[in-house]
């Protein structure tokens, strides 16, 4: 192989992170955010983690009340911070287990829920808008607004 093949196959496995190390184990924490009600909400929310050291990735949902947060457990101690850093936004937020928050971030973002919920709210008969589980079309116990 020529010089500029040996670039190409460097440069591959260098953004794929095969050499740079960045094999660093992730850890996922999950938070139950209350106040959180727009999509501008959930910007201002990213933009306060992402600013800590150690935090690679910040998905949240105004929808579902949650946001998930991906960091390198080396680079954050304990998951204190990461609330510290939501309460500073201006919300408040509770850390959940990741087996409890991988069920209600996939139960509370999935298509059908989220059909079931928009459809609901127009018809003021969803569980979420009444608060109540009689009306609710197809007898879940709760829509994603409601799991919180």
């Amino acid at each position: 192989m020529n010089r500029m093949t040996w670039l190409l196959v460097a440069g591959m496995l260098l953004s794929t992170g095969l050499l740079a190390g960045d094999n660093a184990k992730k850890a996922t924490a999950y938070f139950v955010v209350k106040g959180m009600t727009c999509e501008n909400c959930e910007v201002k929310i990213k933009k306060n983690l992402l600013h800590q050291e150690g935090v690679i990735k910040v998905d949240a949902s105004h929808k579902a009340g949650m946001v998930r947060v991906i960091y390198n457990p080396s680079e954050v101690e304990n998951t204190e911070s990461l609330v510290a850093a939501i309460d500073a936004a201006g919300f408040t937020a509770r850390p959940v287990s990741s087996r409890i928050g991988e069920r209600r971030w996939k139960t509370a973002l999935s298509p059908s829920r989220k059909k079931h919920c928009d459809a609901g709210k127009a018809k003021k008969s969803c569980c979420a808008a009444s608060g109540k589980k009689k009306g609710c079309a197809t007898k879940k116990s709760s829509c994603a607004t409601k799991s919180q």
